[in-house]
């Protein structure tokens, strides 16, 4: 059986999905064109150094893991340890370019309990 995703310890729903995984080329590719006569495409490609989009999706995750989650988030340069199944392991930190966390409760109240469960819960994360 397969070990649960976790994050810097927090251990993660296994219905957590890594939804942006194919969505990234380590390679970039600059064109530009020379100014002589005839005028020639230049293309120049080299290897990023970092900075991988890692968008983890969960479908449901508890108020408990969802405030321990928010803790990592409000901790300044942190480097956390992302263990996803199949043993594959990547140091991770928070996105602050957009929501870091992003989560809608199942049922809206004014006072949630730990063991509430919210739904659709998105982290933005990068290598």
């Amino acid at each position: 059986m397969p070990s649960l995703p976790s994050l810097s310890g927090v251990v993660l729903p296994e219905n957590t999905l890594w939804i942006n995984e194919f969505d990234y080329t380590p390679i970039v590719q600059t064109v530009a064109w020379t100014i002589g006569r005839p005028m020639r495409r230049v293309t120049r490609t080299t290897r990023r150094s970092g900075g991988r989009p890692v968008t983890l999706r969960c479908e449901w995750m508890s108020k408990a893991t969802l405030d321990a989650l928010a803790a990592l988030r409000d901790t300044p340069d942190i480097v956390m340890a992302l263990l996803l199944p199949l043993n594959r392991a990547l140091e991770v930190r928070w996105r602050y370019d957009g929501t870091p966390i992003a989560a809608a409760p199942i049922m809206e109240q004014t006072y949630y309990e730990p063991s509430d469960i919210f739904e659709t819960v998105i982290l933005q994360l990068t290598t």
